[in-house]
């Protein structure tokens, strides 16, 4: 998280998906353990959130929704309603900045390039 902070979005994302393989690892090292198995999903829950916000801030909207979706998924497997709502919303804002320059592209083209205030809010 604090190399995000200063802009090292690709040291975080790689520190972020080593949080992820060593906790799916503890999960194949004890998987029927109750521990592990929470373990397993909060660690997920909580490093999935966090690559979709890293991608996010990246530009890289797909790759977070993807992770966005799959926080979801655990969240929703947990029982964990703060957890999912966070991550429906946050794939939410990320599916729609996927699409906001083509959007904002369209609404330009329509106006035949003669955009009035609200376009330029909107788009600015």
């Amino acid at each position: 998280i604090a190399s995000a902070a200063r802009g090292a979005l690709q040291r975080s994302r790689i520190c972020l998906q080593y949080h992820l393989n060593a906790a799916q690892k503890q999960k194949q090292v004890a998987p029927d353990t109750k521990f592990a198995a929470h373990t397993f999903k909060s660690v997920s829950t909580n490093a999935l959130h966090r690559l979709g916000q890293v991608n996010t801030t990246d530009g890289r909207f797909e790759e977070a929704a993807s992770h966005f979706e799959k926080a979801l998924g655990v969240a929703k497997s947990k029982n964990d309603q703060a957890s999912e709502e966070k991550a429906g919303a946050m794939l939410g804002i990320a599916k729609g900045l996927m699409d906001f320059d083509q959007h904002c592209a369209a609404l330009l083209g329509s106006t035949g390039g003669n955009a009035g205030p609200a376009i330029d809010d909107d788009c600015g």
